[in-house]
């Protein structure tokens, strides 16, 4: 068994592992590019002048932390200043809350629930993204009871991700499990819950 889990700057993308009900296939968006002369160029066109960015991150996950170091060397290759600030769990939950502590922060979310069920999508969660369009596709969603028009209107609500940005998918992360065969009544979740299991006679 294994629980999956995308991990993102500032949040992530509406990218769903490839198993799950939601994942959809949109040619034409730019993720994953791979091109660090294009990056720099933007860069450029953007007019950063240097400035360090404040990258928060920890120890406590390694997965995170990992993602963190790669992401400040990638990040460094193209021309930004990364500033890496290593603490605590409970100290990032707390400095991701004052955006004028940081500029850039990773977390990771379970892949699998409905986008109405994921907490980045309230406008009151870092990254604070608070768009019209973007609450109107959420209403859509919330009222949609044909699971091929929430799939156009998730495929709607991924265009415009990309278009506004409000964060940006940088990987996916997996965790192993393990269960003796004895154990009944488990059906895996994206979390353990073992409510209502118990050992086969």
């Amino acid at each position: 068994m294994h629980d999956r889990h995308d991990a993102g700057a500032v949040g992530l993308v509406l990218v769903f592992a490839e198993v799950a009900e939601w994942h959809t296939k949109i040619a034409g968006l730019p993720y994953n590019e791979r091109n660090p002369e294009k990056a720099k160029r933007l860069l450029k066109e953007a007019g950063y002048k240097g400035e360090p960015i404040r990258f928060i991150t920890t120890k406590e996950y390694k997965w995170m932390y990992d993602f963190a170091v790669l992401s400040k060397q990638q990040l460094e290759d193209v021309g930004f200043v990364i500033d890496l600030q290593v603490m605590d769990w409970a100290t990032l939950v707390s400095t991701r809350g004052k955006p004028e502590l940081y500029e850039v922060f990773l977390t990771g979310h379970p892949t699998f629930q409905h986008p109405v069920l994921q907490v980045y999508m309230d406008g009151t969660w870092p990254s604070w993204w608070t768009a019209e369009k973007k609450d109107q596709l959420m209403s859509q969603l919330l009222a949609e009871s044909d699971p091929e028009i929430q799939r156009l209107l998730i495929e709607d609500l991924q265009r415009f991700q990309w278009e506004d940005v409000p964060w940006i998918k940088c990987g996916e992360a997996f965790a192993l499990r393990a269960m003796r065969e004895e154990i009944v009544g488990y059906d895996n979740p994206t979390d353990w819950y073992l409510w209502n299991c118990g050992f086969a006679s």
